[in-house]
């Protein structure tokens, strides 16, 4: 029976290295790649994928679909002898086609097969890449045809596009924002961690109680402490307090985490707002001059009158300007919505459609300035950053006693045996804390600064805030910019200059007014950081989740 088993896989070695080429065979799957072909003077590039399936041992077919999922070619692959195929290929590119085998190229797996007679077509393939070419007489491709193999991956499931208030985005990126999600699952490892530190006190079994237990003499009493007996060994009491330290340290870097995801995402929102009213500010008086023009001509019938040509003038000049204006935003506002709805976690950039700010707790126009002083102590106070790094100078602090004790656990790293290495380790384990205590010093400084330099910026966003404020809402700028234009070719018109001082000034001051308020709101929203109010107080009731 086993001479048979041996005869019956020699048979199939056989087969598959001489028919087949199974070693060099390009397997089966879904292939990304691109598709080029020229005609005459033009060319054509697509994105194409394809499915590559073997029929039976000797033909393999191939059909070619662009992003769109439509059939544009598909090629059947034939083995007639070991060195010689026959291409049969049916869409963008006709024929039929008979290759040999060519001469391998060195050190390297592809398999190549060109036309006998002129070599105008070039098939090559290893086991995951495939290329096809078409060469015309002077040897320049026509048609090209190239893929890798890829595992299929799933569609996204875009969401549809919404409106979203700054207060139900904070909520939904606690959830679904990956970065959190992953700061999230580090908690959730440190803990599981120390959980199995602890645990880890129990009396366990290991190898080695299972082969001394027999035999109890003093070596195998030895070798099976830390199994037996480990709550006697204090290096296990060491490394689980290290352990509950570190989840400390993974819920600060979370909580760090969220509060600059709250202060960004807020910052975003403001910058969207800002863009979304200068392009409205922009459209609108386009579409008020828009009106104005297609009245006029209504009105009059050429000749016109030297005002109402002089208007025209200046409103395409203005139309242009705007329009480029415009075209300029639109490129912003998309960049905005990328930015929004990737900080949400979403797969279609699309997905947030508008915002709103909703009722700020502190709004410009009832804000004060700050003092310094007050913000920097209170920023350096609650700072999960520092209270991060004291976590982890007392676990470097807990390593360096755990240098003396190493040579009691049997388990234990027999490089920290009890001997003259100590010293070295011991002087390595103190300039570690020494690092970790200048860097959390370093870190303190830089949130003096940062917290100064945030107040600076607060008390003058508020100073130009409030010197920007505009008496009109932009509702009344347009309908009186409306009302000027409306009288336009009658006696009481106003001249070109006070209508174009209009036209400009209701845009630049919306401009000025809208950057200003979200120079203010930002800088409002980096306060907020320092001092984990406003939307970074919905962080603090996470706190208990993480507690060990």
């Amino acid at each position: 029976m086993n001479f048979k088993f041996v005869c019956r896989v020699s048979f199939l070695l056989f087969i598959c290295g001489s028919i087949t080429g199974c070693r060099h065979q390009l397997k089966p799957g879904h292939y990304e790649g691109n598709l080029f072909k020229k005609f005459e003077n033009l060319s054509h590039s697509e994105i194409v994928h394809f499915e590559l399936e073997y029929r039976n041992q000797n033909e393999a077919n191939v059909v070619v679909r662009n992003v769109t999922e439509s059939r544009i070619a598909e090629l059947t692959v034939t083995r007639l002898r070991p060195h010689e195929l026959k291409l049969k290929i049916s869409g963008l590119q006709n024929g039929t086609f008979e290759l040999t085998k060519a001469k391998p190229e060195p050190k390297t797996e592809n398999r190549c097969y060109v036309e006998p007679s002129f070599k105008r077509v070039q098939l090559c393939f290893n086991k995951d890449q495939f290329s096809l070419k078409f060469l015309n007489s002077r040897d320049e491709p026509t048609f090209t045809l190239s893929g890798d193999r890829f595992n299929k991956e799933p569609p996204f499931n875009l969401e549809k596009p919404q409106k979203i208030s700054l207060e139900n985005a904070v909520e939904q990126a606690y959830t679904h924002n990956i970065d959190l999600r992953i700061a999230l699952e580090h908690i959730y490892q440190a803990k599981n961690a120390a959980n199995a530190a602890w645990l880890n006190l129990i009396p366990h079994i290991t190898t080695n109680l299972i082969w001394h237990a027999p035999i109890p003499t003093y070596i195998s009493v030895i070798a099976t402490l830390q199994g037996a007996t480990p709550f006697v060994l204090p290096t296990f009491y060491l490394d689980a307090l290290c352990s509950k330290h570190n989840v400390k340290v993974q819920r600060d870097a979370l909580m760090t985490l969220q509060s600059d995801m709250v202060s960004n995402l807020e910052q975003l929102f403001y910058t969207f707002e800002r863009d979304t009213r200068i392009s409205e500010v922009n459209q609108r008086t386009l579409d008020a001059l828009n009106a104005a023009e297609a009245s006029i001509l209504q009105k009059h019938q050429p000749p016109l009158p030297s005002d109402v040509q002089g208007f025209l003038d200046l409103k395409k000049t203005l139309s242009e300007t705007i329009q480029t204006t415009l075209k300029g935003l639109k490129r912003v506002l998309i960049e905005d919505h990328y930015a929004v709805s990737q900080a949400l976690g979403k797969h279609n950039p699309y997905a947030i459609s508008a915002v709103t700010i909703g009722q700020e707790a502190i709004p410009a126009d009832q804000a004060k300035p700050l003092v310094a002083s007050q913000i920097t102590d209170s920023a350096i106070h609650r700072s999960f950053e520092i209270q991060g790094l004291d976590y982890l100078i007392k676990i470097a602090e807990i390593k360096k006693v755990e240098l003396y004790l190493y040579w009691l656990d049997p388990s234990a790293d027999q490089r920290m045996s009890l001997g003259f290495n100590l010293i070295g380790q011991r002087k390595q384990a103190k300039s570690q804390i020494k690092e970790l205590v200048e860097k959390r010093e370093q870190l303190r400084n830089n949130l003096y600064l940062q917290a100064d330099r945030a107040v600076l910026d607060y008390n003058e966003a508020l100073e130009n805030y409030q010197g920007s404020k505009k008496n009109l809402s932009l509702d009344a700028g347009i309908q009186a910019l409306s009302d000027q234009l409306a009288l336009v070719g009658t006696p009481g018109a106003p001249s070109i200059d006070d209508l174009k001082t209009s036209v400009i000034g209701l845009i630049s001051d919306t401009v000025q007014s809208e950057t200003a308020l979200a120079a203010f709101r930002i800088s409002r929203a980096k306060i907020d950081r320092l001092l984990l109010r406003g939307y970074s107080e919905r962080l603090l009731p996470h706190l208990h989740e993480f507690e060990f």
